[in-house]
């Protein structure tokens, strides 16, 4: 198999026993935040996040709608400029 694969199951198995250390019964449950974190987060190799490859938008957090960060803000504002 490809040592990529590998290293991204390594990388999804790595994270959830860090999510589900404490209780490892409901580790099924919490599976949908480990893949989201996989899949969110910045790649050295592709420049870009797993997400952005997929479906060719930024992930946004719900919690970025309420309480903008400061990355948002600034695109927002460049957006309008044009």
């Amino acid at each position: 198999m490809n040592q990529h694969y590998w290293n991204g199951k390594y990388e999804l198995v790595h994270i959830l026993h860090k999510i589900v250390m404490d209780s490892k019964q409901d580790w099924d449950h919490k599976l949908i935040v480990a893949l989201w974190a996989c899949r969110t987060t910045y790649k050295i190799s592709t420049h870009t996040t797993p997400f952005l490859l997929a479906f060719g938008v930024k992930a946004i957090l719900l919690m970025e709608f309420e309480v903008p960060s400061l990355k948002n803000a600034i695109d927002e504002q460049f957006d309008n400029s044009q």
